[in-house]
């Protein structure tokens, strides 16, 4: 019903709809919410610019972060930086021989 009512699309043409094109609409509701948040990120950066010192380069994705915005935190174990470390001993020692595919 939220769907109906957002995207003011009748009752009845939603039964018509495939789908795809139901995840297309959603899709296309999601990026108009964001664009709103946006916009208001952008106004909120307008608004409390006569209170930040001259000079003072605000960034207005620093004001408020999104969380689609936010990149995923890789994880690193000891296991990773192992692996890292014998991979580049391998390279420092060049181990590494080219392949041979039959051309000489």
């Amino acid at each position: 019903m939220v769907l109906v009512g957002r995207i003011k699309i009748a009752y009845q043409d939603l039964f018509v709809l495939s789908r795809s094109e139901i995840d297309s609409l959603i899709e296309g509701h999601e990026l108009d919410i964001r664009d709103t948040f946006s916009l208001h990120r952008e106004l909120t950066g307008v608004i409390i610019q006569p209170w930040l010192k001259k000079g003072a380069g605000v960034k207005m994705n620093k004001i408020l972060v999104f969380p689609w915005e936010k990149k995923p935190k890789t994880e690193v174990n000891a296991q990773s930086i192992e692996k890292a470390k014998k991979l580049g001993e391998i390279v420092r020692q060049k181990r590494i021989k080219p392949r041979d595919n039959g051309k000489s």
